[in-house]
């Protein structure tokens, strides 16, 4: 506060190399000292932090003269002075390698989600219909969310289609995982599950579930959205087979009252 002469301090864990980095605001020599001294001082727990006996320390040895303006400073001394001065940079490129690592998990997390969700749905269809791994954009999920770009975004569907030559008959599903903010790993995730009845080119859809959530990247919270998504699409099963049956048993040349609303609309 009094170095960047605000009038509040932050709130929680100061980080340095962030956009209230000392470096980035103030021209000292020991701008890149303060930070990491910071950043010790408001740890989240308590045994983190430096006594005021260590604080006092930092603090002299922040005030004292740069080694490389001495006569002949030691190299103990210069490689603590480099360490002081490389550490954001360092600590900004680990957090980057993090949180690459991370998305790398997540993403083999939700393949692994996608063919749960396959499995759930050939095994429904008893591995009659043809199967298409598709993205559409936007696909049905995503309208669940709101648009925009994002840090972060992962999604995924699949279509399995009736093998007639009208292809009257389909169930599809996607769901997409977009990083809202990477500082607070706010996600949304959205889910749609629907069953497709076609007709002369145009679609209705007799069967259509669909939820989205908001929760924090990695929490239980999200681990149970998965969750969930996976027992909708198991618990759909009773009442998408019935519909899709009802659509399969229909003549070739049956108009479906839907389709002669649709055109009359069209008129």
């Amino acid at each position: 506060m009094l170095l960047r002469r605000t009038r509040w301090p932050l709130p929680g864990e100061y980080r340095s190399g962030g956009d209230y980095s000392l470096q980035g605001h103030i021209a000292l020599p020991w701008a890149g000292e303060l930070d990491r001294l910071m950043q010790r001082c408001t740890a989240l727990t308590p045994q983190s932090r430096p006594t005021m006996a260590d604080f006092a320390k930092e603090v002299r040895a922040c005030l004292a003269e740069p080694p490389e303006l001495r006569v002949a400073p030691s190299i103990a001394e210069m490689q603590d002075r480099l360490a002081a001065l490389t550490a954001a940079p360092r600590e900004a490129a680990q957090l980057v390698l993090e949180r690459r690592n991370s998305r790398e998990r997540l993403a083999a997390e939700l393949e692994v989600l996608c063919k749960d969700l396959w499995g759930v749905v050939d095994g429904m269809l008893d591995t009659r219909f043809l199967f298409y791994e598709s993205q559409p954009e936007p696909s049905d999920a995503t309208r669940l969310v709101p648009m925009g770009m994002r840090p972060w975004a992962y999604s995924r569907g699949a279509q399995f289609t009736s093998p007639d030559q009208s292809s009257k008959a389909a169930v599809r599903f996607s769901f997409v995982v977009r990083v809202v903010d990477e500082l607070s790993d706010e996600t949304e995730i959205a889910f749609d599950l629907r069953v497709v009845h076609r007709h002369e080119g145009l679609e209705d859809y007799p069967f259509v579930q669909q939820r989205d959530w908001n929760v924090p990247l990695g929490s239980v919270q999200f681990a149970r959205a998965l969750s969930e998504i996976r027992a909708m699409a198991s618990n759909a099963v009773p009442e998408m087979l019935p519909r899709i049956l009802h659509i399969m048993a229909l003549a070739d040349d049956h108009v479906p009252d839907w389709y002669t609303e649709a055109r009359r609309g069209d008129v």
